[in-house]
């Protein structure tokens, strides 16, 4: 299995049980960097994740005028973003 295959062994003392977990995470983006005076739920992604990334609107900040205030950016299957971050000036 090709990208970034990993496996997690669980433990269970208590019945003497191995248990293996096998996941796919695909292809990673690259990590992403909350916007200044703004903030990120995901800084790392993988293919098919979804990071929503704002301004800090009860702070004053918002978008530059040039895109919405808060994106959501898709990780593609090529490894990019399908966006770019906003960027959050005051709104004073």
């Amino acid at each position: 299995m090709g990208g970034n295959a990993y496996q997690q062994f669980i433990h269970n003392a208590h019945l003497k049980k191995v248990t293996c977990v096998l996941s796919y995470s695909g292809k990673q983006c690259r990590n992403l960097t909350a916007p200044v005076n703004g903030n990120s739920d995901k800084l790392v992604g993988y293919y098919e994740d979804v990071a929503t990334l704002s301004c800090d609107a009860c702070h004053g900040f918002g978008s530059d005028g040039m895109g919405p205030a808060t994106v959501q950016l898709v990780c593609n299957s090529t490894g990019l973003w399908n966006g770019s971050e906003p960027t959050c000036q005051s709104m004073y």
